[in-house]
């Protein structure tokens, strides 16, 4: 249990700035892009309090490392009004690329904070804190890589699915962007219970790995 507790310690600090850095972010280039819904609402914050989810950021994720279970948590959407765009699918493309690009700006900013500390904290800091912090940068590279590969998959709700109309044409975007978020949700269900979500571990790992050595001197 005091592994556990150490886990949430580190994990839950992390999970939090991450979310709200992501959500943050695509109500930042909304609010460049022209839509001011985010910022009527009060999400166009770095408070972590309006973009919690009393059960998918704090409950859920909570009960998850203590008992065991799926990492899996969300927080609340930040609130997008397409028709306030002056290119509405380009602009959209740019909002939904915002959240998950942030998570990888903050797993490479985690790394480069691990290459400083495996290489100055010997002299600056006693051996049990460079532990720690090498612990909280690791944590953070991972689970920043896996929000951004896992919010890139195109099934509505995530991001990907927004990221993805883009690319396709005018008439199987529009059948794709009005697929109901309940379809997409069952869809995730079944993509993780046949074990196919799994295989997102791979580029985590692998990126995770290379960001690490990148920063290693």
């Amino acid at each position: 249990m005091e592994s556990k507790i150490y886990t949430l310690l580190i994990y839950f600090p992390i999970f939090l700035i991450s979310l709200t850095v992501h959500e943050f972010c695509h109500g930042f280039v909304a609010f460049r892009k022209g839509d001011p819904t985010a910022k009527f609402m009060g999400r166009l914050t770095l408070n972590p309090i309006p973009h919690m989810d009393p059960i998918g950021t704090v409950l859920f994720p909570i009960f998850s490392i203590l008992f065991g279970g799926v990492y899996f948590a969300w927080a609340k959407p930040v609130p997008v009004d397409p028709r306030n765009f002056k290119h509405r699918v380009n602009d959209m493309f740019w909002v939904a690329l915002a959240g998950p690009f942030s998570n990888f700006v903050l797993a490479f900013l985690s790394a480069w904070l691990y290459g400083m500390t495996l290489h100055y904290g010997p002299s600056l800091f006693q051996e049990k804190t460079i532990f720690i912090l090498m612990d909280v940068m690791q944590m953070s590279i991972y689970l920043n890589l896996a929000l951004f590969f896992f919010n890139l998959i195109p099934v509505a709700p995530l991001d990907g699915s927004k990221i993805i109309g883009r690319f396709l044409p005018t008439e199987l975007r529009h059948v794709f962007e009005n697929i109901n978020p309940m379809v997409g949700a069952m869809a995730l269900l079944l993509l993780f219970m046949t074990g196919i979500l799994r295989y997102i571990a791979i580029p985590i790992f692998l990126v995770g790995q290379v960001l690490q050595k990148l920063f290693i001197f």
